[in-house]
């Protein structure tokens, strides 16, 4: 904790026996102090879809004018730190000031403030070329940049894929008045393609606690960080709070999510592209379950038989682009058939990439078939009136079957 040397407990109540804690400092000031300033509300949220973590923040001031003061006088860096006083707690984390709004009410000015991760700004936009692997050149920009990284090596794309192979040259990269991180997200990403085995969906994101840079596909073969389990028996203890699962992405499966589809003008000779991946030319990296056999079947679409599509228009210039956009789209769409939310009791060391295992048991013992492992696709922590609590956007892409154990895991 290196900025300021006030620790605010958000009311007198305390989650499982521990108060929720939080620190904000504007610049070097402490604003979560006793009054005439203090914190009424605080969430953050971290994510892997390819966005800043970023944190809404109210603080009401008795004296109308101290905290405002450092807004206005140019402070911009806003340092969080949160937890349990007395318990775990975060690092101090380093945010920027994205906008603010003060409301005027009795008794002093309530300040809502946005602030966004600085590792998300990665500084001046910039106009340079590259050359070489994608992932190559997201670790120089790591590296100038003094970020740590952890980055799966892509594939090579060639600077014309209508030569021969042996003709073809190393693809350049244009970084056009580009921040880095717009350069990657909006360039680089699209076109990504892991080398060992030909998976898209590559996300871009970073871990504050570690300051690292992530970029790659989802890990859905790692060892789970957190075991989580919702008991229908309200006698039985759990973190749990409540799960909410969405199966909306497992119904539009028949209905054109069994592939997707890529319709580009070749930016050379003009001519039309139209690239297609589905599980027969593209599989799918089923590591959270069992395959699921709707995204193979036959379905009715408009009155016609046969697979369908999910279809759009993409800014493509070569097949080859065409070709790893549409990689990207099949393996995002495949990733997310399943989702969820999980509420548990405020747990900050639970980060987005992880994977969790949820196991959720009914009255009787036995498990809902919604049990499984799951990735955490963004994880905001919200402390409000004393209580702490960590809400999980999850996904996976496959559902367990057949009969089941006690324990959510198969027979």
């Amino acid at each position: 904790m290196t900025q300021g040397s006030v620790v605010n407990r958000l009311g007198d109540s305390n989650t499982r026996g521990r108060h929720a804690s939080a620190r904000v400092s504007i610049g070097t000031t402490d604003v979560t102090g006793e009054r005439p300033q203090r914190l009424t509300q605080f969430n953050y949220k971290r994510t892997i879809a390819n966005g800043a973590n970023r944190a809404q923040i109210t603080l009401f001031d008795e004296s109308e004018v101290n905290i405002e003061s450092l807004l206005i006088s140019g402070e911009t860096d806003v340092f969080i730190n949160y937890g349990y006083s007395g318990g775990p707690s975060t690092p101090t984390i380093r945010t920027r000031i994205m906008d603010y709004t003060p409301t005027f009410m009795v008794g002093g000015v309530e300040l809502s403030l946005e602030t966004m991760s600085v590792m998300a700004d990665a500084g001046a936009a910039r106009t340079r070329a590259h050359t070489g692997r994608i992932s190559d050149i997201v670790e120089a920009i790591a590296i100038q940049n003094a970020w740590k990284f952890d980055i799966d090596r892509t594939a090579q794309v060639p600077a014309n894929d209508d030569q021969e192979t042996s003709a073809r040259g190393n693809k350049v990269w244009q970084q056009t008045a580009q921040t880095d991180m717009r350069f990657i997200k909006e360039v680089l990403l699209p076109n990504a393609i892991r080398s060992s085995d030909d998976v898209g969906d590559y996300n871009l994101y970073f871990n504050d606690h570690t300051a690292t840079l992530h970029f790659h596909p989802p890990r859905l073969s790692r060892k789970p960080t957190r075991n989580y389990v919702w008991r229908g028996n309200p006698q039985e203890e759990s973190s749990v709070i409540n799960f909410s699962p969405s199966l909306q992405g497992k119904i539009l499966v028949p209905f054109g999510a069994q592939g997707t589809q890529i319709t580009a003008q070749d930016s050379v000779t003009g001519e039309n592209i139209d690239a297609t991946a589905d599980q027969n030319n593209t599989p799918g990296k089923s590591l959270l379950g069992d395959f699921i056999q709707d995204l193979s079947s036959k379905s009715s679409v408009s009155g016609s038989e046969g697979n369908a599509f999910t279809s759009f228009l993409a800014a493509a210039g070569t097949r080859l682009q065409a070709d790893a956009m549409v990689k990207q789209s099949w393996h995002g769409m495949f990733n997310r058939i399943y989702k969820g939310e999980l509420t548990v009791f405020g747990d900050p060391f639970v980060m987005a990439g992880d994977l969790i295992t949820l196991t959720v048991l009914l009255k009787t013992g036995r498990p809902h078939y919604t049990s499984g492992d799951y990735l955490v696709l963004e994880a905001t922590d919200t402390l409000n009136g004393g209580e702490f609590t960590t809400t999980l956007g999850l996904i996976k892409n496959a559902a367990r079957r057949g009969p089941s154990t006690t324990d959510g895991r198969r027979a």
